[in-house]
């Protein structure tokens, strides 16, 4: 029994002196992709950039649909039809984000 209570001592004598606290600074606080939340609290995402992203992911996927046309055709005139309907959708929409100026190249 004297042994227990000498062990246990041990192991709170070396928590309170040697670990760190988990309320000083930086004890309770998130730490996300190599950034230390201490340093600035405002956000690091950019609106720009997420737009630009989800223009070049359609872009991309009007790609993808152009390599099925030739497939589209042969089937039938309807799915031709809601291709033509898809990709007219697209290709307006880049337009109208040109137009309206969300498109730019200087981030």
């Amino acid at each position: 029994m004297y042994l227990l209570m000498l062990a246990l001592g041990l192991v709170v004598g070396y928590m309170f002196l040697f670990v760190r606290s988990l309320n000083g600074p930086g004890g309770y606080k998130s730490f996300e992709c190599g950034m230390s939340r201490l340093m600035v609290k405002g956000s690091y995402f950019s609106l720009r950039f997420f737009m630009l992203c989800l223009l070049f992911l359609l872009m991309d996927l009007e790609l993808v649909l152009l390599v099925y046309s030739p497939i589209l055709v042969s089937v039938k005139v309807e799915c031709m039809v809601v291709f033509s309907l898809i990709l007219w959708v697209f290709v307006l929409g880049t337009i109208w984000e040109w137009w309206i100026g969300s498109i730019d190249w200087s981030l």
